[in-house]
């Protein structure tokens, strides 16, 4: 069923946003492949090439269906649209924020291996290795911010895990 009729605008857009960073991530590998691709030798160059164009469509393919039901949504709604909140929304932002700050620092320490060390390779590596932090700062940043802490106790000052199932009881 393509539509889930329990299933709240919330619920979608976090379930569309953690599509999204997985898609980022597969991208990131992707583009990390191509810039692998100019480093290595021949008959690894040419398997990374192979790769990186099914990776993409892979993304593409991960994203695509919820796209399509939030674009159905919209033109159901009369165009009708918020900006989407909440803590999945709010963590997405700020794995940006943290993508991009990879992004630049990433720059800043290649710019002067760009002219040294590394000035045989051609522009395409460079280009390729910086989207492949950018992205994968993004989506790497939204994991860890969004992963499950239901293993990690709640008391984290208490020294005797067992002293507050005594004071409950």
């Amino acid at each position: 069923m393509f539509f889930n009729k329990d299933e709240t605008t919330a619920q979608f857009v976090d379930r569309f946003l953690k599509r999204i960073a997985l898609a980022v991530f597969i991208m990131a590998v992707s583009y990390a492949s191509g810039a692998l691709g100019h480093v290595v030798g021949h008959e690894a160059r040419d398997f990374l090439l192979m790769v990186k164009d099914p990776l993409g469509l892979l993304a593409a393919i991960i994203v695509l269906p919820m796209f399509i039901k939030m674009m159905i949504k919209i033109i159901r709604s009369g165009g009708k649209h918020s900006t989407p909140s909440g803590y999945v929304a709010e963590m997405y932002g700020k794995s940006a924020g943290n993508g991009f700050a990879a992004g630049f620092i990433f720059l800043v320490f290649l710019e002067p291996l760009s002219g040294g060390a590394l000035a045989h390779l051609p522009s395409e590596f460079f280009v390729q290795s910086a989207i492949a932090i950018l992205l994968g700062g993004l989506s790497v940043s939204f994991f860890i911010l969004n992963r499950d802490d239901a293993d990690e106790m709640d008391d984290d000052f208490d020294d005797d895990p067992s002293s507050g199932a005594e004071q409950r009881e």
